[in-house]
């Protein structure tokens, strides 16, 4: 249940009564073909295709209550999709925090932070700005000639603007901490934070903002960037959180960009890799929850994680192909046409037998066709 999910039981299930149905044919007629075995599993299948339903809340949560068995995991789960919808994007935290909390989070939040230094001189507790200018540079800012020609287009046009780059020299820093105090500039260092999730945190930024990333090694110099392209987002605000924008500007290169990551995990086995596209995703997300766990629960954690991971999971299959009742499945399976049949009969009896009343179309379909 934990890894597989309701589609890996029902798998597990159908193989187990495929192959005690097949035992007895076998001896039943040894000398018989099953040339037809795949025809008439195509058969059966698009019979209990037609027999799925679309599914509303009180189905989802009969569904959770079924296969979950467990009041902590339903609850979490059935929360989440009630704030963000099925096409909302869920994230379960493995790490223990103090409390149990579902955390809704309206725009994209990144792992930014004011540089330390920058933040020391000016005692900036919080930065909310609306329209702001942002700039993407892919290294370090050595020297205030580099930024030079952005610093007089900014105290001219008299506009706030957000340098993300990887770190600043002191002289960088002591300029704009002494202009920013003097009020002849509101131009914000910002790093984002140096781990191995940050690796991608530039390119899905620039997404979010609908810009480019200044590096040296496409051959661009920030001394010769033009700040009349750089560009202007909806909100920005930065505080000891992180960093979080709100650009609807960028809506549809935004959600393009998600499509391509979510085909990029489906298509990745290594579970390191998966957790680092989660993240990814986690703030491309604008409209995304939260699930954390709280310390009361440490010694399940495993358990816990684990159903919570199958709800989700299970939430969207009958969101998307909704469900199947099982008695309904039974009664229009007709148990003595062929070999197929047979095992689907089997399948959905002992799938009562367990008070399993309503099970997710896709489930049901693709364990019927694993099995």
């Amino acid at each position: 249940e934990s890894t597989s999910g309701y589609a890996g039981w029902i798998t597990l299930l159908t193989c187990l009564e495929g192959t005690k149905k097949y035992i007895r044919y076998r001896k039943f007629s040894m000398s018989s073909s099953l040339n037809n075995f795949d025809k008439e599993a195509n058969s059966t299948l698009r019979q209990l295709a037609l027999l799925s339903r679309p599914a509303n809340a009180t189905v989802l949560k009969n569904v959770m209550h079924e296969c979950l068995l467990d009041t902590l995991c339903e609850s979490l789960v059935m929360n989440a999709f009630n704030l963000v919808g099925a096409d909302g994007q869920i994230f379960l935290h493995k790490e223990v925090t103090n409390d149990t909390l579902i955390e809704v989070i309206d725009g994209n939040n990144f792992s930014c932070k004011v540089d330390p230094r920058f933040f020391t001189s000016t005692k900036l507790e919080k930065w909310d700005r609306t329209n702001p200018r942002v700039i993407l540079i892919d290294g370090i800012v050595e020297s205030v000639s580099e930024i030079n020609r952005i610093l007089e287009h900014a105290a001219k046009e008299k506009y706030s603007c957000l340098l993300i780059s990887a770190g600043y020299s002191e002289e960088v820093i002591a300029t704009l901490s002494v202009n920013y105090l003097r009020g002849s500039l509101d131009v914000i260092p910002v790093t984002p934070v140096q781990d191995i999730k940050s690796i991608n945190m530039l390119a899905d930024i620039a997404v979010i903002v609908g810009s480019d990333v200044i590096s040296s090694n496409k051959g661009e110099l920030i001394s010769c960037f033009d700040p009349d392209e750089s560009s202007v987002v909806d909100r920005i605000t930065l505080d000891k959180r992180g960093m979080l924008i709100q650009n609807e500007r960028t809506k549809n290169r935004t959600q393009a960009h998600i499509r391509k990551l979510l085909v990029k995990r489906n298509d990745e086995f290594v579970e390191d890799k998966v957790d680092l596209i989660n993240f990814r995703l986690a703030s491309l997300t604008s409209k995304f929850c939260h699930i954390r766990i709280g310390k009361e629960h440490t010694s399940k954690i495993p358990l816990i994680t684990g159903r919570i991971e199958a709800g989700i999971k299970i939430g969207k299959e009958v969101a998307k192909y909704g469900v199947i009742d099982t008695n309904d499945a039974l009664l229009k399976i007709n148990k003595s046409a062929n070999i197929v049949e047979g095992i689907i009969s089997s399948v959905l009896q002992r799938l009562l037998s367990d008070n399993k009343t309503q099970v997710t179309s896709s489930s049901l379909i693709v364990g019927i066709q694993a099995g």
